[in-house]
This record gives structure tokens, sequence and C-alpha cells, in this order.
């Protein structure tokens, strides 16, 4: 499985801005678009995946995320901004793993 990492395109703001605010989640709109990580996460689709599924999305995830992933196309990241990216998903994704 491979997991896209990568910031939102200008044509995807306002549909990602109107998703976001119809799942109660339009507080946090500013932060989630200024990181590069897929709003799918907060989807009813991602939520509806099975757990071992949706564990694997977020093994991945954490792998690059954490840096243990280090091939060049996840090295646009500065390892600020997939701290960052890491510590929104745990605050935000309560099944998302802690460690």
């Amino acid at each position: 499985m491979t997991l896209e990492v990568r910031p939102a395109r200008a044509t995807e703001i306002p549909t990602i801005v109107d998703v976001l605010r119809s799942t109660g989640l339009g507080a946090n709109v500013g932060r989630l678009l200024r990181y590069p990580c897929s709003y799918m996460v907060y989807s009813e689709a991602f939520d509806g995946l099975s757990g071992p599924v949706k564990q694997a999305v977020y093994r991945r995830m954490t792998a690059i995320l954490s840096g243990n992933d280090a091939r060049p196309q996840y090295r646009r990241m500065s390892a600020d901004e997939r701290r960052d990216v890491l510590e929104i998903l745990r605050s935000t994704k309560p099944d998302f793993p802690r460690d």
C-alpha cells in the first residue's frame, strides 16, 4: 500500500474546507490545511475502514512521519512538519497510535 502525503492543491481547498466543516472540524481547518497530510483521514469512509486496514495505514503514516522511512519522496517535509502532523493526528484521531 502506498500512501501519498502532499499539500492540498489550491483548487482542492474549497472542497476540503466544506468537507471539514460539514464533519464538525471547522475550527481545525486552518491547522489541517497548513500541513501536508490528507484530510481524508477525517472522512466517514476512512473511519469506516476495518480495524486492521486502518491500523496498516496508521503504521505507514507513522513510519513516514517519524522519519523511519526516509525515501526521497518524503524528504520535502521538514522534521518539524512531520512532528507537528504526528501531534495533530494523535490529538484528533483517538485510535491513532500514541507511540
